[in-house]
């Protein structure tokens, strides 16, 4: 980036920061509560005077079971659990004008939404339960196996689950805890796109902090206003509640400096994404040996510190927790380790760069994970990346405490839309220079600016969100497969584990990094049919999908010999 350009960069900062300022009316407030470990808590945040500094969060009384909440659309966040825990179909929606004050919050005329950008939106078309054939007994079956206190009953009722039903917060937060670990998490990846989707953005305070619901109703205590605010989970899957003054969005835009502050620690759980590291992939290593007394390390997984020694000479120390796995299969040693994606992220940020600055070190970890997904192959579940200078440096040892938790504050989020490159001194166009991340970060610049300084052509999204899922639907893809795959039936259902997808499967166009299978939305991203390969690569995600349910889906040399020879027939 030239210095001109920077140097206008930073003189937008103070501008774009007087978008993000605390609540400017002296005494305005903010309810908050949450529900950790059984124990429902309360806060109310009140903004300082102008020209007054935002004070310190308050100490957290009990709930008071007698506060109140109306829905608002929160009633569409338990809908999408209920479609998600039972694996229910959930069509698209079109918006074809009929309701155009509705579809508003849903899509563009013409367009369709999913069922994850429906959430993230705020959809409610979507999620009417007589378009989704959701019953009330089906319904009241559901949710009557969750454990859910008494004053949660109207959970039960499906003519209750509407925006002006009225429910204790107490009774709402329980409610959220009660939704199993599958639904929270895939409702979570959904509505992380909401702290990413609105400018102002909340992202810029939050992180990954909040995975929550805005909701917005009449408030019942001043006639011709609105209350608001959000519903959900934090990071660490604990249920949360907010009200304000306005709109639900927002009071989340002007509040997230203070719900920074107060959220500081929070940090998410154990991941479930994960990716496979081949360690010193042009290094070929002579032995690796127990560092205190030089004996040959056993084959496994190390526990300790150990000197593994290259062939050219050199040696590194490196430490283990059950992480690292040494292997003599073929001959030579490798080590290789199976690692969570933060994990991975405060790993490479260790290696390429640093933990500080902050505000750099979030742009980094970033694009440190929007190039994994970009470029990894995908292997058994995991992404899988070997450890080398011409693609990402892995440090071998663990995290440092300061790079995991900007790996975790980062969480899911992703650069989209534009190929993703870095640097630690050469920038250009959609490529990172880390030296141009450190001053932009001194002089206050924040991380999503100086991401989109870098990244010009791309934009903050999330990983599993609305901001990956979305889908520029390829017809001539989905006719030629759907063509095909009845054609293809004898032959799959005479391999083991073969399952047909339940509707027929979507083809989106993918502008970038490799083409995948993303199951839940029963989608592939390719990039076509022009060419034999193309046709190949449609096969082979399809592939993936028929045989998400068998370890066979995760055997690539399998599905590529297999794609390969279906794709060859007429």
């Amino acid at each position: 980036m030239r210095r001109a350009g920077r140097r206008a960069l930073q003189a937008t900062v103070i501008a774009a920061t007087l978008l993000f300022a605390a609540p400017a009316v002296a005494s305005e407030s903010l309810d908050v509560a949450w529900l950790r470990g059984g124990v429902a808590e309360y806060i109310r945040l009140v903004g300082p005077a102008p020209g007054e500094i935002l004070a310190a969060p308050p100490a957290a009384t009990p709930l008071d079971r007698r506060l109140e909440t109306s829905l608002g659309s929160i009633w569409k966040l338990f809908v999408y659990v209920y479609l998600s825990e039972r694996d229910l179909a959930a069509p698209d929606y079109t918006c074809d004008g009929s309701a155009p004050k509705d579809e508003a919050f849903c899509c563009a005329p013409g367009s369709t939404v999913g069922v994850d950008q429906a959430l993230a939106c705020s959809c409610g078309l979507f999620f009417a339960p007589s378009r989704l054939n959701v019953t009330a007994e089906d319904w009241r079956v559901f949710w009557g196996g969750r454990t859910l206190p008494r004053d949660a009953a109207w959970l039960l009722d499906l003519s209750r689950v509407v925006p002006d039903t009225r429910v204790s917060v107490a009774s709402l937060l329980a409610a959220l805890a009660a939704v199993p670990p599958r639904g929270r998490q895939r409702a979570e990846r959904a509505l992380l796109d909401v702290v990413v989707a609105a400018q102002p953005l909340p992202a810029r305070h939050l992180g990954a902090t909040l995975r929550v619901k805005t909701w917005t109703w009449d408030d019942p205590t001043r006639a011709g206003t609105h209350a608001g605010g959000f519903a959900g989970w934090l990071a660490d899957g604990t249920p949360v509640w907010a009200r304000g003054e306005g709109g639900g969005m927002q009071v989340l835009q002007r509040w997230a400096p203070a719900l920074a502050r107060h959220f500081a620690d929070v940090r998410p759980p154990d991941e479930s994404e994960c990716v496979s590291v081949d360690f010193f992939a042009r290094y070929p290593i002579r032995q690796v040996v127990e560092r205190a007394s030089g004996v040959p390390a056993t084959a496994g997984l190390l526990d300790g510190t150990y000197r593994v020694e290259f062939q050219n000479g050199r040696s590194l120390d490196v430490t283990s927790r059950g992480t690292l796995r040494l292997a003599r299969d073929t001959g030579a040693p490798t080590l290789s380790a199976r690692l969570g994606l933060n994990d991975y992220v405060a790993r490479v940020l260790d290696r390429e760069a640093a933990a500080r600055p902050m505000e750099a070190a979030r742009a980094l970890a970033i694009a440190a994970r929007a190039w994994l997904v970009q470029n990894a192959n995908r292997r058994q579940g995991c992404w899988h990346i070997a450890d080398d200078s011409r693609a990402q440096r892995v440090s071998p040892n663990p995290p440092s405490e300061a790079a995991r938790r900007v790996a975790g504050w980062t969480d899911g989020l992703v650069v989209a839309g534009a190929p993703v490159t870095y640097h630690r001194s050469q920038g250009s166009r959609n490529t990172l220079a880390w030296i141009d991340a450190v001053e932009l970060a001194a002089s206050g610049v924040a991380f999503d600016q100086i991401l989109a300084a870098a990244y010009p052509d791309g934009r903050l999204a999330t990983l599993h969100g609305a901001g990956r899922a979305g889908c520029e639907r390829l017809g001539a893809v989905e006719r030629w497969l759907a063509e095909r795959a009845g054609g293809w039936g004898p032959r799959l259902h005479a391999e083991g584990g073969f399952e047909p997808p339940r509707r027929p499967v979507a083809a989106c166009r993918l502008a970038h990094g490799r083409p995948f299978a993303d199951a839940e939305n029963n989608r592939i991203h390719v990039r076509g049919i022009a060419t034999t390969d193309d046709r190949i690569t449609v096969v082979h995600e399809y592939l993936h999908l028929a045989f998400r349910f068998h370890p066979r889906g995760l055997d690539e040399d399998f599905v590529e010999r297999l794609a390969r020879e279906l794709a060859r027939e007429p």
